[in-house]
């Protein structure tokens, strides 16, 4: 199978530990893919959004190579397929349902994976506290504290937890939440990012040591709340 194919070769580009953990994971959707559009399903939206973020490109060119064309690759979870009949033409529709997440998370950072010793019990007990009822204690919550004691691995794991219990997540570094806020002041679009870091059940960011001496960014991120 061409898929199969265009896998062996991804996997031949990537260590054991990541085909093995994701890759492995995918099964090819043969039925619903066609030549311009390929689809693999994914146990979960964790690691779909994870393959999609660093293999959807990849896995694109493989198949060009194979093929001479160059698909669009969709990753999704079974939840996100309903298969339907046209009536009238009696013909079988694929619908893709959007994610209700917009993020990108690790999915192998969750409490389950987090090591806690006495330096992050607290940190820890605190972020399963948020993730349980978000937006009901510590809201915000900020956690900090010296390199190595697993801030990004707690703020990933209380978005994988919401995640999949049905939130709507939006995980960012603070870069990126400068780069939106640059990008849509300077395009007078403050709206589409207002709506984007405000209509969420629960807005991850990282890095935040980084706003300092930015005054007009902070003001934005603390109204956010």
């Amino acid at each position: 199978m061409l898929s199969d194919s265009v896998i062996e070769l991804l996997r031949n580009e990537i260590s054991d530990q990541e085909y093995n953990r994701y890759i492995k994971q995918l099964k090819f959707d043969e039925k619903n893919s066609k030549s311009n559009i390929k689809i693999f399903i994914a146990p979960n939206i964790l690691v779909s959004n994870w393959i999609k973020t660093k293999y959807s490109e990849k896995l694109s060119h493989l198949f060009e190579v194979k093929t001479g064309n160059k698909p669009e690759i969709k990753i999704i979870t079974k939840d996100q397929i309903k298969s339907k009949t046209n009536k009238q033409n009696n013909i079988s529709i694929l619908e893709i349902n959007k994610p209700t997440t917009n993020t990108i998370l690790n999915p192998s950072y969750t409490f389950e994976s987090f090591v806690v010793g006495s330096s992050n019990q607290y940190a820890y007990t605190a972020a399963k506290s948020v993730a349980k009822k978000p937006g009901v204690v510590y809201n915000p919550v900020f956690i900090y504290g010296p390199t190595g004691l697993g801030k990004t691995h707690l703020i990933h794991a209380i978005g994988n937890y919401s995640q999949n219990n049905g939130k709507n997540v939006i995980y960012a570094t603070i870069e990126q939440f400068m780069n939106d806020f640059t990008y849509n002041l300077k395009n007078q679009t403050m709206d589409r990012f207002r709506e984007k870091y405000r209509n969420c059940d629960i807005l991850l960011i990282d890095d935040t040591q980084f706003l300092s001496n930015k005054i007009q960014t902070q003001e934005e991120f603390f109204h956010t709340f």
